[in-house]
């Protein structure tokens, strides 16, 4: 399985990464690289040919390769070392290395044996093709033969009735023998390619019916290891693009998609999820555990469903000392606590507790310093001590930190999805630039703290980010306007204007120009912020909600977008009055208004917008509901146009 391969390539390539600060290599790179070199190898080799006989055997030395390094850098970092030294005899991959030679002579000379094969193969495949091209020529009533063929073709009755029997025959088939529709279904999975099969045979670890964010999903390949360096697009670019194509291959089913029309949750039928299940056994890929039975010693992956019995738990202390990753998996969130399942596995890159309510945070986690993925649900504050994780590349969780100037000593940090991050003042939050952070959730400024400025400036590569400004005090400039790559962006309680006139707590926010969600939520908005967000060509999608605004009517002009943009939806604010046409976002898909039972009408010729999609009132007043439908009405008997839906939701 080329598959194991990766992990193993992932951890050598962030040991010898130059950049980074966390790993001391010294006289020991030399046999660092040649292992990454023969690894790197052996995985293009078996990428041109499967060779099934070495699987066992190209596991075990990835594992053994995994386990000795790893269990190097956990017990220094445990003992309280701030960086890793790895020199000519720690840790010593000599054995490693011999075994690898082996099966890459092992692999050279079953690909060579496999070449001469199929070059007998291919000359006998000619010959049966040459005999009847003789005697086609030798014969002179060539066209005899080919109205042969034809006679032949028709005699194959083609009709729907026909295909319909075939399709019926089939299905019988594979109900009748669920062994035939497994080794079909293995079939889809047997040609994969190999940096697909291990993200394919992940699904296994969730439930039937069980629907798992695609956003969720990539950030767990990337922990794992799985998803293939690439410098010119990230690793969750990357992961995406493959959870595209085994959806596109019908092994992963998209099962709901937002508001806008993307992807957001997957799932796997139960059938090929049992494939996966009986595949993962066989390649000692993952464990599912359904119910109260120990687990196997020491597997690599385990998916528990903590809706059933944990009566064993104190059993799987022993049983999982190299395992790397634990997926709780429950149809509720359970209030008990497991008794110390899972603190003996040392070398857990995965931990996913997120189903389990923790009264106080188990800092039995904090000795999990190899964790790459990190979900939980706690109650409390996490303690000081949380920066020992110094490899967590995701943390997602109903959680708020004693001390969040530790989360800046993450280098490795990519995704944090918490409940609230605190910020202080930039000396006590000593910021770091992390590169490779995308995705932060929700970010307050205290009152303590003076400006953003700080923090904004630790984050260059930010995609998708959320501010909260509803503890200031005082004003400032927020400026966006450095962060390129940001494209979703939520501001909640800010007091934004368009130019600073000198008035208490008021900020100013510079938005950057890739935005393509906005969301305002609480927010004092003038007219001049109109303009400004009419500015952003990129954008998609426009949310202000329960929004001040200045003035209680606004302008079709305040509204003006420049040529070529399209808004997708657009959640609007609080108005008594507002004054629009088809010429102000020309190109909107998807109007909701939302509690707003101020609103006296929506615009008439709103509904003469060409894009027009859907109407979306959701809590309004009954003027405004009468209006909406006098639009639809008009726009169905006057213009034949019954494209355009009306949705009425909790009508005031």
């Amino acid at each position: 399985m080329a598959y194991n391969l990766q992990p193993l390539i992932t951890i050598l390539e962030g040991i010898l990464d130059p950049d980074q600060t966390r790993w001391i290599v010294d006289e020991n790179n030399p046999q660092l690289q040649s292992l990454l070199d023969k690894v790197t190898f052996l995985q293009k080799l078996l990428d041109k040919s499967s060779l099934t006989q070495l699987d066992s055997q190209i596991r075990e030395v990835a594992h053994q390769a995994e386990d000795i390094i790893e269990s190097h850098m956990v017990r220094h970092i445990l003992s309280g070392s701030n960086c890793v030294r790895f020199t000519s005899s720690k840790p010593c991959p000599k054995k490693v290395t011999r075994n690898l030679d082996s099966v890459l002579e092992q692999s050279e000379k079953l690909m060579e044996m496999e070449d001469n094969k199929m070059l007998q193969q291919v000359d006998s495949a000619m010959e049966q093709v040459l005999k009847p091209m003789d005697m086609l020529h030798s014969n002179s009533s060539s066209s005899n033969y080919q109205c042969g063929w034809r006679g032949l073709l028709s005699k194959t009755e083609r009709s729907l009735d026909v295909w319909k029997k075939i399709g019926n025959d089939v299905k019988a088939a594979i109900a009748e023998s669920g062994e035939q529709c497994y080794s079909m279904l293995s079939l889809s999975y047997n040609h994969l390619p190999n940096h697909l099969k291990p993200c394919c045979l992940y699904m296994g670890a969730y439930p039937e019916d069980y629907e798992i964010k695609g956003s969720r999903l990539t950030h767990l390949w990337v922990a794992e290891g799985f998803v293939k360096s690439n410098r010119e697009r990230s690793l969750e670019e990357e992961a995406r693009d493959w959870l595209k194509s085994l959806v596109e291959r019908n092994l992963i089913m998209l099962r709901g998609k937002n508001k806008y029309g993307n992807s957001k949750s997957y799932s796997m039928h139960d059938t090929m999820r049992d494939v996966c299940i009986r595949k993962s056994d066989e390649d000692k890929f993952l464990h599912v555990k359904n119910g109260p039975e120990l687990i196997l010693s020491n597997p690599r992956r385990v998916s528990s469903d903590i809706s059933n019995s944990m009566n064993n738990a104190n059993v799987l202390t022993e049983s999982m000392s190299l395992t790397r990753s634990v997926i709780g998996i429950g149809d509720s969130q359970r209030d008990e606590i497991p008794p110390v399942a899972f603190f003996s596995s040392r070398l857990l890159t995965v931990l996913d507790l997120m189903y389990i309510n923790f009264e106080e945070f188990p800092t039995e986690i904090f000795e999990f310093v190899n964790l790459r993925f990190l979900s939980i649900w706690c109650r409390s504050r996490i303690p000081r001590g949380i920066s020992r994780l110094r490899n967590l590349q995701t943390l997602i969780g109903y959680i708020w930190f004693d001390v969040p100037s530790e989360l800046w000593q993450f280098s490795e940090l990519r995704n944090l999805n918490v409940r609230e991050i605190q910020l202080l003042k930039d000396e006590e939050m000593n910021y770091c630039v992390l590169k490779k952070l995308q995705i932060i959730s929700v970010t307050t400024l205290t009152r303590e703290a003076e400006t953003w400025d700080g923090f904004l400036k630790s984050i260059p590569n930010i995609q998708k980010l959320g501010i909260d400004d509803g503890y200031s005090r005082r004003s400032t400039t927020i400026d966006l306007s450095h962060l390129h790559k940001l494209q979703i962006l939520r501001c909640n309680y800010i007091r934004i204007i368009s130019f600073v006139d000198g008035s208490d707590c008021c900020s100013r926010v510079m938005f950057p120009c890739n935005i393509r969600k906005l969301v305002l939520c609480g927010c004092e908005i003038n007219s001049g912020v109109l303009g400004i967000l009419c500015e952003l060509h990129k954008l998609e999608v426009l949310k202000i909600n329960a929004c001040s605004f200045k003035s209680e009517e606004t302008r079709d002009e305040e509204w003006e977008l420049a040529d070529g943009d399209e808004f997708l939806y657009l959640e609007f604010l609080i108005l008594v009055s507002w004054i629009a046409d088809e010429t102000n976002f020309s190109r909107l898909h998807h109007l909701r208004v939302d509690n707003y039972i101020y609103l006296e009408e929506i615009p008439s010729r709103i509904g003469e917008i060409p894009t027009l999609q859907l109407i979306e009132l959701d809590g309004c007043s009954k003027s405004s509901v009468a209006s909406a439908e006098t639009i639809v009405e008009e726009q169905q008997s006057d213009y034949d146009n019954y494209d355009l839906k009306l949705c009425i939701l909790n009508p005031r």
